[in-house]
């Protein structure tokens, strides 16, 4: 989770953080792959994403300030169909607008955007918002006019496409997470992701530059890892260093 204010209309609850801790200048996000709000948002597939759309909800319900930030995939995830015994994947694509997303705009009533680096390309992500029982759930697409055709398919499905795809999601969702909030005027403090998000990457560059070491993010980013084996970290180190840790690891 990495460290503003909502409420719920079960005032005595949503009241709990306010009396129990004041009023703190504190922002805790929470940064997902996946969030299970409820059933006509398909962007999770299951625990992961219930458990992360549950933080969601119970922040909501206390009053604590937490905000979500996710990927809004353009497909969801696959919706099943048996046709003679056997299983077709449908992806049907998704109408933000249709899902109560509201497009996030700037002072000029623009929408906001985003920029990240990508092997040298500049990816462009626009910033949709939910609220979720008086928290709010973040999600950004990169399938926007500015970005290639490549980069716009990013965020096309969850949990699609290969290792490197994977990858690229995760860099938009960690990277271009920091960034949305940082665009939204929402100041990040602590970190704590569901999955190797390369949030520290970006907090990290940006701490360089203001003469401040690096194990200064470390220590404001908690890491939790839900499945203990090696294969849910996916070894993709070689992969995410070579083609996307560029000049910024370097410099780190």
């Amino acid at each position: 989770m990495l460290d503003a204010e909502h409420s719920h209309p079960r005032e005595s609850a949503s009241r709990w953080w306010e009396r129990a801790y004041g009023e703190r200048d504190l922002l805790v996000a929470y940064f997902s792959p996946e969030f299970g709000v409820d059933a006509s948002l398909p962007v999770y597939s299951g625990g992961l994403g219930v458990l992360a759309g549950d933080h969601l909800k119970s922040a909501g319900d206390l009053g604590v300030p937490l905000v979500g930030v996710g990927l809004f995939y353009r497909q969801g995830y696959f919706r099943q169909s048996v046709l003679r015994g056997h299983q077709r994947e449908l992806y049907p694509d998704l109408d933000a607008a249709a899902l109560g997303l509201t497009l996030e705009r700037g002072s000029d009533g623009e929408p906001l955007r985003i920029e990240v680096d990508l092997a040298g390309e500049t990816v462009h992500a626009r910033i949709w918002s939910r609220d979720v029982r008086g928290a709010t759930l973040y999600l950004l697409d990169t399938n926007v006019a500015e970005s290639s055709r490549a980069a716009r398919q990013i965020t096309d499905v969850l949990y699609g496409g290969d290792r490197e795809h994977r990858i690229r999601q995760e860099l938009i969702l960690g990277v271009g997470g920091a960034r949305a909030l940082a665009a939204l005027g929402l100041t990040l403090e602590r970190g704590s992701d569901g999955e190797p998000l390369r949030i520290e990457v970006d907090l990290a560059g940006e701490t360089v530059h203001a003469r401040i070491w690096s194990r200064d993010v470390r220590g404001a980013t908690l890491y939790l890892l839900d499945t203990n084996v090696a294969e849910s970290s996916r070894a993709a180190r070689q992969i995410t260093d070579v083609l996307y840790g560029g000049d910024r690891e370097h410099r780190i």
